[in-house]
């Protein structure tokens, strides 16, 4: 495979452990007992990284007729629930703990299909690096509750199925659909994940649609002042100062909004 190339100034600062620097390889995972360090600044003298990729098992064949998707969740103060499948809830039956790990698994489908998924923390942020089938995501008894999720199916199932999945959080109750990707959940809120359903849906049924309100984040306030002589300032946001300072200019007018967000609601 082709080597990727990273330019900068000497002693600038670089880092290559996100996935933009990492091979997607059929039939091969980033092998994690020997990662290389990937950081660190740019020399005179030009620097190699090697990343090792081990290979993966390959499934016996079996049909792609029905596929289902199966899942179990651990869950705070109760530990690691049984699997369930298709749509049913994973994880605090009493909504009073949360989720620390998930596991996630395909039945019923051909050698060359599979799924992924990666889940994030408020202490931690998103996992660099895709788990894929049936290995673990998120640390049991860590004490660090996910707060997100993100499933894609690869291989041949991903051309005729889509996965849907969708989370109940801490303090906002079920939230919407989210699909193929896409994040579910909750970003810097502190908000862990409580239950968790996973559906494989058939391309064109149009069984389920993804929402905005599947994954939601720390609303920010943003606002710009109309100054004396100078008019309208660009938006600032979340304590920063608008307007002018010792310059003796009015402050005629004020315009606030509230960005990034998928909550209702406004100012």
């Amino acid at each position: 495979h082709e080597s990727k190339i990273v330019t900068g100034l000497i002693g600038e600062s670089y880092d290559v452990g996100n996935e933009e620097y990492q091979l997607k390889i059929d039939g091969y995972l980033l092998d994690d007992s020997r990662l290389p360090i990937t950081k660190g600044t740019f020399q005179e003298t030009e620097q190699t990284i090697v990343f090792y990729y081990k290979k993966v098992a390959s499934r016996a064949k079996k049909t792609v007729d029905n596929p289902s998707v199966l899942y179990k969740s651990y869950v705070q103060k109760t530990g690691w629930q049984d699997f369930v499948k298709n749509g049913e809830p994973s994880g605090s039956t009493d909504q009073k703990n949360t989720i620390e790990a998930v596991e996630v698994k395909l039945e019923d489908i051909d050698e060359n299909s599979g799924i992924e998924y990666r889940t994030a923390t408020k202490q931690d942020g998103w996992e660099k690096q895709f788990t894929t089938d049936s290995q673990m995501s998120g640390v049991p008894e860590s004490g660090k509750k996910l707060e997100a999720i993100q499933l894609r199916l690869t291989g041949e199932i991903a051309e005729t199925h889509d996965v849907f999945y969708r989370v109940t959080s801490e303090t906002l109750g079920k939230l919407g659909w989210a699909k193929n990707g896409e994040s579910a959940g909750t970003e810097n809120l502190d908000y862990g994940l409580q239950s968790i359903e996973v559906k494989l849906v058939e391309k064109g049924k149009n069984e389920l649609e993804s929402s905005p309100k599947a994954y939601v984040r720390l609303p920010s306030v943003a606002y710009r002042s109309h100054v004396e002589s100078i008019g309208w300032q660009n938006y600032v946001k979340d304590g920063q100062q608008s307007g002018t300072s010792g310059q003796k200019k009015r402050l005629e007018g004020v315009q606030v909004r509230i960005e990034n967000t998928s909550l209702d609601g406004g100012i």
